[in-house]
């Protein structure tokens, strides 16, 4: 009894073209991991940036606020002093209306 082997299929050249196809996709599977790493490491530096911008930001909004409290006491200060010149000012005017400036009524 001879067996004939043309009639059935070709398992090694088969296992093979598998071996290829899985070579194949196994550098695709490396390749996409590569770029979802760079991907990733952009997006955390990017991410890192962000918040030290937010922190800048924050910061420089603190001084501001800080800033115009100052100034907003400075202000209040200044009134006040304007207010006292004032009420000592009255002190010298020799009737409503006028004023003494350098020893000279002015009306």
């Amino acid at each position: 009894m001879s067996f004939c082997h043309q009639d059935e299929p070709d398992y090694k050249a088969m296992h093979r073209d598998l071996e290829k196809e899985l070579e194949h996709v196994r550098k695709e599977g490396e390749e996409h991991c590569r770029l979802l790493n760079q991907e990733g490491a952009k997006a955390k530096e990017a991410a890192s940036a962000a918040r030290a911008e937010a922190a800048r930001m924050r910061n420089e909004a603190e001084f501001e606020r800080e800033r115009g409290q100052r100034l907003q006491e400075q202000l209040r200060d200044l009134h006040q002093q304007v207010e006292a010149l004032t009420q000592s000012n009255t002190k010298y005017q020799v009737c409503p209306g006028l004023s003494i400036v350098w020893g000279t009524l002015i009306p």
